[in-house]
Order: structure tokens, then sequence, then C-alpha cells
């Protein structure tokens, strides 16, 4: 077997199309009997891969397979080889596993050296940009970004349903990347022009680089840049539906243009309305009781580095002001709040380990004992915010304005 027709893949396309395109160039009916051609192959050549290799287009993707991603790289090398492309050239398209988490454990993958929510990723539907088919046939890997709703090329809002039936659009269902299933060709669907917002969202999304005092723009580095939006949607959209993500997550940006003032404010409103609402010691008080789950959500945006996450850096400089202008005295105040060994794990930016490893050498005390020490949840709250924020001025100097990690070795 061997692919007459070599198309080249786009640098911003999704492995998908660029399959679907290279199955429709060399004449096959539908997508699932190039896959039975590429099945078949592998079966003289490489049993084990065979096997690994789905049929459907919609899961032919790497990060679908749970545990036979790497047997499905042996078969992305063989259509390389058919399609007279390098291996990398190939796999440069796919979404793969990554070992990197967000906020409270997220799960991401990755593509193209950029970590990636995984409840990001669209599932139910893959929108288009009728300008963008119209200038080149094939589907740009940003479309399947949940965040992603109007083309910052052509400022107008992604299409999400056909115009002429109705149907969700997804181009892995039907096979075609420039029609409906009903047949209506989508290049000359009218599109809506977009808010500013949603275009710098897109454009935040798809990796441009703008001129811009923006904390979301300025930072180049796009895992980021998805670790914070994720962090928003937790903490300001709760809904997981991803209707709500594709309508909402553009006021992102006004949000993130009055920082850090804002976030500043409301967060001394929970203080405030903690003291307010008290019915017991602040002493006997959790962190999370006053600010919920801040610092778990914020504290690997995918980084813990607060030169980078500045997320995180805004909340260790409320934190660290809380404390300086609540002294320690006879009366419990809002610096003797009570934290678990991950919430001081995440103003150290440091482990759970190392926590630990810093209380065994004395350089931390437990506020509560624990009955044993070898039952310690991570979430249990043994130490004081006081102690904590103390530890990291002592021990973690400011230079060149950003908090640099300096902790005991072991």
């Amino acid at each position: 077997m061997q692919l007459l027709v070599r198309p080249d893949p786009f640098s911003d396309e999704s492995l998908e199309s660029y399959l679907l395109r290279l199955s429709q160039d060399n004449g096959f009916e539908n997508y699932k009997i190039f896959s039975g051609s590429i099945k078949e192959k592998l079966q003289h050549i490489d049993h084990e891969a065979a096997g690994a290799f789905p049929l459907e287009l919609s899961k032919v993707n790497l990060f679908h397979a749970v545990r036979s991603s790497g047997l499905r790289i042996r078969a992305l090398r063989l259509i390389g080889e058919l399609s007279g492309k390098t291996f990398s050239d190939v796999i440069d398209l796919a979404i793969i596993h990554s070992a990197a988490t967000f906020g409270r454990g997220y799960k991401a993958v990755h593509r193209a050296g950029v970590d990636i929510p995984l409840t990001f990723i669209r599932t139910r539907h893959i929108p288009c940009c009728p300008e963008c088919l119209s200038e080149s046939e094939y589907i740009r890997q940003t479309w399947h970004y949940e965040p992603y709703t109007a083309c910052h090329r052509h400022g107008v809002h992604l299409l999400f349903v056909c115009p002429a039936c109705g149907e969700s659009l997804n181009y892995m269902r039907h096979e075609m990347m420039t029609h409906c299933s009903c047949g209506y060709d989508l290049r000359v669907a009218s599109t809506s022009e977009a808010t500013e917002d949603e275009i710098k969202l897109s454009a935040l999304i798809s990796g441009a680089l703008l001129e811009s005092t923006h904390p979301l723009l300025a930072k180049e580095h796009l895992s980021l840049r998805y670790g914070t939006l994720l962090w928003f949607k937790l903490r300001y959209q709760n809904s997981r539906d991803s209707e709500d993500i594709d309508a909402g997550l553009s006021v992102a940006m006004g949000f993130f243009a009055a920082w850090p003032g804002n976030f500043l404010d409301e967060l001394q409103q929970q203080v405030n309305n903690a003291l307010y609402r008290q019915i017991k010691p602040l002493n006997d008080m959790c962190l999370n009781d006053v600010f919920g789950n801040l610092l778990i959500d914020c504290r690997q945006l995918p980084t813990r580095d607060t030169d980078q996450n500045f997320v995180l850096r805004t909340v260790l400089e409320f934190l660290t002001e809380l404390v300086v202008m609540n002294p320690r005295s006879r009366l419990a105040n809002p610096g003797d709040l009570l934290l678990s060994t991950l919430e001081a794990a995440s103003l150290l930016s440091t482990s759970v380990e190392k926590i630990h490893h810093l209380q065994e050498e004395g350089f931390l005390s437990f506020a509560i004992k624990p009955a044993r020490k070898t039952d310690i949840s991570p979430a249990a709250p043994v130490f004081r915010l006081r102690q904590i924020i103390e530890f990291r001025l002592t021990h973690m100097p400011f230079q060149h304005n950003r908090l640099q990690t300096h902790l005991p070795a072991r």
C-alpha cells in the first residue's frame, strides 16, 4: 500500500483533519476504509500496534488511549512513511498525555510544547470559521479548544450549528470539513462580528503575542494562559457544561484587565465576611473556612513558580499583608488561621514531602499535634498561617521583586 497523493500538514492543523484529508485525497470512500487499510498493513508488520489502532476518526488521537498510546505512535509512524513525511511531521499534530496537572489535580494534555487542561478539549461539537475554510480547507487545532469561540484572524464568531438544518457541527462525525451532513456549504455561511474581548481571548488561546499590560496577554507561555483560564472557570463559572464555557469565558478578559485590585478587594471582603459570621475563635478556624479552596486551586497553573504564576503570587502577597497587619497578640486574629500541609506547600512553592522534612528538622512546628504522625493527611489543618508566612519571609527573600525559593536542604 502506497499513498500516491501526499498533502503537507499545516502547522496549526488538527491530526484528525490531516488524516481525513489524506484519506479523501487518495480516493478512499470514507475514513474507516482508509484506517482499515492502515490496520491491515500493521497486522503484517506490527501486530501489537494494529490492535491498538482505532478505526474511528474521533478516537485516533493519542490522548484517547489510556494504556496504548505508545502503540498508536507506531501506527502514526507508518502513516508518516506512507505519506512521505517524517515522523515528527505527523506526531507534532497529535495531542498526547501530559504529566502536568492544573489546580486541584485537573489532568492535562500536551501539544506542540503546550500543556492544555483536558477539560478544555471539545468533544460534542467542533465549530469552524467559514472565512478560514474559504481560504484553506482544513480544520484548525484551536477550533477544538472550548475557550476559542471567535476567529482572531477575521474577528467573527465561530459557527457552531449548520444555518440550514440546525445540526451541531462536528467534522469528525460526518467526515466533511467544508459541508454539513445536509449538504450545506459552510464556506458561504454568514458570520457575526465578535466582541473585542472574544477576539482577544481567542488570540490568547492561539498563542498570539500582543503588546499589553494585561496579565494574561503579557504571559508568553501558553500553558500558563490555559491554566489561569481554568482557574477563572473553576472559581467564577462553576458549571462543567461546555456550552457555558463557550458562552462565558470571554468575561475573563475584563476580569484580568482590572487585576489585581478587583481580586484583592474580593479577598478582603471574604475576610470581612468571616469576621462578621464568626462562630468560633479565629485560631480554631481553617484557611478554607474563610477562602475556600483558594490556595489549592491556584497552586499549580501549571507551575508553582510565583514569578510565572501571578495568581498564586497575588494570593501570597495578600496573605503576607494579612499577617503583617495582624501581629501576634493575646487575642486570636486572622494571622492565626490554620493551614493544611498542602496549603503550606502552596505558600512555600514546594512539595508536601518537603513540608514534612521541614517539620521533622524543626524549621516548622505543628499548631495542632496529630495523634499519629504517620496518619497526617495533606488536607489536615496542622500549621498556622503566621508561621508559614514568617518562614517564607525569613527564608525566601525578595530579589528583583520576585519571591525566590531558598529552602533548607535535607
